[in-house]
């Protein structure tokens, strides 16, 4: 209700409901092939390892990746941060590298 008054949209309780169903995670993870442009998805990820490994959406829960990437993959990782995200600070909100 607090997005929907921000945009100055009005809903009704069918598209309240409809909005709840459809961003659940179990409704994201059926449709995680849609989160990515197909002519894109190839230069992003490696499809078919995204998919053996629970797909885009695997588990439902953030900071995932710490178990998953060596310390040489997560160096890169903020290296590639540094170079390529001016504003650290703001994506410091989002991602902490630091564990």
């Amino acid at each position: 209700m607090k997005l929907s008054k921000f945009l100055g949209v009005d809903l009704n309780e069918e598209q309240i409901d409809k909005i709840v169903q459809y961003t659940s995670f179990h409704e994201m993870k059926k449709r995680d092939d849609h989160v990515i442009n197909k002519g894109d998805a190839e230069i992003i990820m490696d499809l078919q390892f995204a998919k053996a490994e629970g797909g885009f959406f695997r588990s439902g829960s953030s900071g995932g990746w710490r178990n998953i990437l060596s310390q040489e993959q997560k160096e890169k990782f903020e290296m590639w941060i540094a170079n390529n995200c001016p504003d650290e600070e703001i994506l410091g909100n989002f991602i902490d590298t630091d564990n």
